[in-house]
Parts: C-alpha cells; structure tokens; sequence
C-alpha cells in the first residue's frame, strides 16, 4: 500500500517542531512539498529533506502528486486556502482553530462532500489515550455524575510586538490559541453542549486582542465548567473534574508531550486515590488516525458535528469579549 503523500501550507513553528515530525513518524506518510510565503520554509526544506520547495499555495494545491495538506497559516487564512484546497482534490488537516465563523465550516462541509474529500481540526491532545481513559471513567460513573469542571491553559507569551497571535486581524488572542482547547475539552469530555455562557476578558500589554480570558459555562443538568487562557504566566495546561463521588485531575491535559508524551489522571474517590499514567504522542497518533479515515473512508475521528459545535462556542465567545 503506497504511502500518503502530504504538503505542508505555512512555514509555522508547529509545522516544523511537531507536525512534520509527526507526519514522518506516522508510518504511512510522507512529504513531498512545502509552501511558505515568507521564507520560512527554506530551513525545513532541508532539514527534512523535502523535495519541493514554492512560495505560491496554488502551486502546491495544484500537484497532482499530494494527497492531502496540512495547513499552518494565521487564523484569518484558514478558511479561503481550506476551500482552494477542497477544490483542488485535497484532503486537509488544518490548525485550530480551523474557521473563525461556524458559517465558513458550513460552506467547507459542504464543499468537502462536493469534491469527496476530508477536512480536519487538528485538536491534536484528544488523540492522546489520557482523554480517551477520562471520557471512560467518567461514562462508568467512577466520580459519581460531574459537579464541576476546572481547564486553564496558559503560557507566557515573549515577543509581543511581532507574534501573530498578538494580531487582531490575523485572528489571534488567547481565545483562539488557548482558550479554543478548553472549549474543546468540555464538549469532549461532557458530550454536552452548554445553555448559558458568561465571559470575562482583561487585555494587556497594550495588545489588540485579549491576552487573557475567563469563561463559565452553565449547563441545563446543572454542571458548571469554567476555564481561563493567558498569555501571561507559565505553561499551566490542567483539567480537574470534580463529581459527586471524587475528583479526576489532568495535570498535562493538552501538552503531554512536555512531560516527555506522558499523560497522567490522578483519581480520587471516597476510598482510594490512584494515579494512572499512560504514554502516546498526540502529533503522531492525530495523524495516523486521519490518515486511517483517508485510507480506510470511515468516519473521522473528530466529527463534523464536534467540530460545529465547537466553531459556534468559539464564535459566541468570541462576540461576547468583543461586546464587553
């Protein structure tokens, strides 16, 4: 069976330091192009051996030779260089968060199913076994039913005059960079959608976007999740769930892969406390799993209807920091 042939869209840090690794590691992949505008590329062309090298996305879109793309451009591009993609025959795996509109994801759906081919999210830390193991215990009651749920992702952010992140019009802040997995991980973990929503936003360093978020999330069962994203204070990435009959804590809920791939749940009930520990790479196991669906045409393994409800969250959240 041949190999998946990719092309990488964008010269960004996380194409060179995870994805592209990962795409190598896979097993079943391989790449045989990359496109960046701003030069970026040239590095990562050599240090990995890629054969093609262009500065036009068309070009790389039109190559009969490349099965499917991986996109990794400002937020604000995603969605036109998605449907130039599609149109071209392409499969897409595409940073989060994918769309800034749960419009645009309609419109890309409905391409996607025109021209036979698959879009992804890449929310790369479901893939990892910890949450698989989380949604488990909590689906056998273990914790009794969910009171509450705490995510927080933080990092502290160095070069604010020229990160894209810290870009209003190339779709940046903590919400779309961080706060979007915390969102994420209570759809994931809840398998519900929220009633209500309250939004607290507090900028800094004179930035154009928010730099740090917190949210509370109201559900019609009565659970509570609240969670925060900063661009302020070191690397924090935690889930707690607290139930009725115990608590389950994450430690590295959405970057495993700094504490060496591992990933801990440390679980407390009423008569024991454990610790389970389970190790995978969530850049390599997304990929081989989308790759998987392409070969196999099953369904994805993050779905189209995870992936709209999680661009609506995104975009209601979004309106309310922009209101306040």
């Amino acid at each position: 069976m041949k190999q998946l042939k990719w092309g990488i869209v964008g010269g960004a840090k996380i194409a060179e330091q995870q994805m592209i690794p990962a795409i190598l590691e896979s097993g079943d992949g391989i790449i045989i192009a990359i496109a960046s505008r701003s030069g970026k590329a040239t590095e990562m062309q050599k240090k990995f051996e890629i054969p093609s090298l262009v500065t036009d996305y068309d070009e790389l879109f039109s190559m009969d030779a490349v099965d499917a793309v991986y996109i990794a451009t400002p937020n604000s591009t995603h969605c036109e260089l998605i449907k130039k993609a599609v149109s071209a025959g392409k499969h897409v795996l595409c940073e989060k968060p994918i769309v800034l509109k749960r419009e645009e994801l309609e419109e890309i759906f409905q391409l996607a199913d025109h021209f036979n081919v698959y879009v992804m999210e890449a929310m790369m830390y479901r893939f990892h076994p910890q949450m698989k193991k989380c949604r488990e215990l909590l689906q056998a009651g273990v914790i009794g039913d969910v009171v509450t749920m705490h995510s927080k992702f933080h990092f502290k952010l160095d070069n604010w005059e020229s990160d894209i992140r810290t870009s209003n019009q190339l779709g940046g802040g903590a919400l779309n960079d961080l706060g979007c997995y915390c969102i994420n991980a209570a759809c994931y973990l809840l398998k519900k959608e929220p009633q209500t929503i309250q939004v607290i936003n507090s900028v800094h360093n004179d930035a154009e976007v928010d730099t740090h978020v917190s949210m509370q999330m109201h559900y019609a069962s009565g659970e509570i999740v609240s969670a925060d994203c900063s661009f302020h204070s070191p690397m924090n990435n935690e889930i707690e769930i607290i139930g009725t009959l115990g608590s389950i804590k994450i430690p590295h809920a959405f970057r495993p892969d700094l504490n060496d791939d591992v990933g801990e749940l440390n679980v407390k009930t009423q008569s024991n406390e454990k610790k389970i520990s389970l190790k995978g790479k969530s850049y390599v196991e997304q990929v081989q799993s989308f790759q998987k669906t392409l070969r196999f045409h099953g369904e994805l393994p993050y779905s189209r209807g995870d992936m709209l409800t999680q661009a609506s969250l995104l975009e209601k959240i979004f309106n309310k920091l922009n209101k306040e």
